[in-house]
């Protein structure tokens, strides 16, 4: 928390991604990450302690990164090879498009 606030000093664009969300058990039944509990406790932080105004935006953990990395595939690639895991692919790439889509809302309101 410090750290963002010493950084709204320079810079008010701030976008916060909670990362490695997962369920924590079959209690846990949710469609939007948004949902997770784990989400809702970093949001109310940021929004009670620094900034209501601040984008908090949820990617949920996925082994699908190491893969990413470590074999150069794309999650787009993941999604549309694998019949099995699409619908899950096809949830973490429109979590990691939302999160492209804030990046690219906050550069160009900088204007």
């Amino acid at each position: 928390m410090y750290a963002i606030s010493e950084i709204m000093y320079f810079n008010t664009r701030i976008l916060i991604v909670g990362t490695k969300l997962r369920m924590r058990g079959k209690d846990d039944v949710f469609e939007n990450w948004e949902d997770c509990e784990d989400m809702q406790a970093i949001k109310q932080a940021i929004h009670m302690r620094i900034n209501p105004k601040i984008p908090v935006l949820p990617l949920q953990y996925s082994p699908a990164f190491d893969l990413i990395i470590d074999e150069g595939k794309s999650l787009t690639w993941l999604a549309n090879t694998s019949k099995q895991a699409k619908p899950y692919f096809k949830k973490l790439l429109r979590q990691w498009q939302d999160i492209g889509s804030a990046i690219q809302a906050l550069l160009s309101n900088s204007s």
